[in-house]
């Protein structure tokens, strides 16, 4: 489905063509239990590229699937990295950036099964991310203080009317209450740079 909604796009865009062939191959060379889970427009960037994140793609298969796809960058770092991100996290996801090449950046997305409230693993991996200059203290302390519930006796901000009309269907001793949590930290591995690392908030509605 995804393949052929790029196939449309760029059949309908004859200038973009020569990405279809490069981003096919990234559909085609995905074996099980892997598979593209998100494809983005990288609209904000200087040279036009595609976002494709690829899932479940165990470690061992890697560096071929990076070398299938035209990835000319060594992979052993990139498998060695991943390795030690699992032993913290739950599952990491691979992002590529893609054009009329597949450049050098990857992107790894780590998450945690639970997301609801605070992993507590979430405390000792910020503190590395700290050791290792990838964080400041008080980010560090900003993402842990953002995990809760915001209701609305506790918003600094009037509730939005969406979230009143929700309230307003749900039995009268109901109410509205979003959560906040952390989705994920995507680590950027870039050969012969140093890592960077960004975090992803959440939140949703319960109740």
């Amino acid at each position: 489905m995804l393949l052929n909604l790029l196939y449309n796009y760029f059949v309908k865009n004859k200038s973009q063509i020569p990405y279809l062939v490069i981003i096919s191959v990234c559909f085609t060379s995905v074996l099980t239990p892997a598979y593209i889970s998100h494809v983005g427009i990288m609209l904000s960037r200087e040279v036009e590229t595609l976002r494709i994140n690829v899932s479940q793609l165990p470690v061992y298969q890697i560096g071929s699937y990076l070398q299938q796809i035209g990835y000319t960058q060594a992979t052993d770092e990139i498998e060695i990295l991943v390795n030690h991100l699992l032993d913290t996290f739950d599952y990491v996801r691979l992002c590529l950036d893609v054009g009329t090449k597949i450049y050098p950046q990857i992107g790894l997305e780590c998450y945690f099964e639970q997301q609801s409230g605070l992993d507590p693993r979430w405390s000792p991996f910020l503190n590395d991310l700290v050791a290792k200059g990838l964080c400041t203290p008080e980010k560090r302390d900003a993402l842990i203080a953002w995990v809760g519930y915001t209701t609305p006796s506790t918003s600094k901000e009037p509730w939005a009317s969406h979230l009143i009309a929700e309230s307003l269907l749900q039995p009268p001793d109901s109410l509205s209450v979003l959560q906040r949590g952390l989705s994920h930290i995507k680590i950027t591995y870039k050969p012969q740079y140093p890592l960077e690392a960004k975090h992803i908030w959440d939140s949703f509605t319960v109740g």
